[in-house]
């Protein structure tokens, strides 16, 4: 199950990018953008991104989160996130792949660069509803993104099954996000 949730965590990094070109970001042109073909290579470059991203809220959010539920589910994210890079690590080396940095991958770290930021800024009565809000819109994003970009561009089987397994936990994720965020509001 942990296992599974990692994977999941991934995923939600990979999805809050929404386009493979910067020529067409934030212009409404996310969808034919989604189409483009990316090499798996390119695709755990956007896992490693959407990971490192989470990692990174979920460490701030120990830092300043008030409620004990949110301090949880930041330290979920952190500890199943770095699990899932580890095994999109291991698959970079048994498939003898480089990681290939990409306009997904690039947009994907300037979103996460972005929140990190909000998140600093954020004082301290208003810190867990702001990183909750954004916890939901990342993996719904993360959710799409899997689903029309990289599970099907996917090409060796074992990328494809731990995308699977990446999709399932961005999905528990995004469920234990919305429950959290709502009781705060």
């Amino acid at each position: 199950m942990k296992i599974i949730a990692t994977g999941a965590l991934l995923g939600v990094l990979v999805a809050m990018t929404g386009c493979q070109s910067m020529d067409g970001m934030g212009d409404g042109d996310g969808m034919s953008m989604m189409k483009a073909k990316m090499s798996d290579a390119q695709i755990l470059s956007v896992l490693h991104t959407a990971n490192m991203g989470e990692i990174s809220q979920g460490q701030i959010a120990l830092q300043k989160a008030q409620r004990a539920d949110v301090r949880s589910f930041a330290q979920r994210m952190v500890t199943e996130h770095t699990q899932n890079d580890q095994k999109g690590q291991a698959l970079l080396t048994s498939a003898n792949m480089t990681p290939q940095t990409n306009h997904l991958s690039m947009k994907l770290q300037k979103d996460s660069n972005d929140v990190v930021m909000k998140l600093n800024k954020a004082d301290a009565k208003d810190f867990d509803e702001t990183y909750m809000e954004s916890q939901v819109k990342v993996h719904k994003m993360v959710l799409e993104t899997i689903d029309k970009k990289l599970i099907p561009n996917a090409q060796h089987a074992d990328l494809r099954n731990h995308l699977t397994m990446t999709r399932a936990a961005v999905a528990m994720h995004l469920q234990m996000a919305e429950q959290i965020s709502d009781s705060i509001k």
